[in-house]
């Protein structure tokens, strides 16, 4: 049986500073600021949001696992931001922020965008698109 590496989601909650990430946890985290002219700026999330990302962080697991067979040394994060329509679809996902080591991470973060834009999140009344962000660890 091939034993999974841990994974940390951090998601980007409120203002608060970062807290040491914990293995397979979620932790609250900062917003994460926009690295590109035009994307919008995070929004404050949602404990549904939260709750939403935490119970499919086994098909970003998987994008990890999937790759690390073929690149042991792989290991790494990403910030995903997600911009949400009222009706929970996704209008756009797209990686933020990155910090990789090892050979692989591209074939990482294009499984984990295609995962996160075919979701379908909690409705909300907001009038807007709203853009959260959230943070994935991948360790050895």
């Amino acid at each position: 049986m091939r034993r999974l590496a841990p994974l940390t989601i951090a998601l980007a909650l409120g203002t608060s500073a970062c807290v040491t990430p914990q293995p397979a946890k979620l932790v609250a985290a900062a917003p994460a600021a926009s690295q590109r002219a035009g994307v919008p700026a995070p929004s404050y999330g949602s404990p549904a949001f939260g709750n939403f990302v935490r119970t499919r962080s086994p098909q970003l697991q998987f994008c990890y696992e999937d790759t690390r067979a073929s690149s042991p040394s792989l290991a790494g994060s990403a910030t995903v931001a997600v911009t949400l329509a009222s009706d929970g679809n996704v209008v756009n996902a797209d990686i933020v922020r990155r910090s990789w080591s090892g050979k692989g991470s591209e074939v990482v973060e294009t499984c984990v965008l295609s995962r996160v834009r075919g979701w379908r999140f909690p409705a909300t009344n907001a009038e807007e698109p709203l853009t959260h962000s959230f943070a994935v660890i991948f360790t050895r």
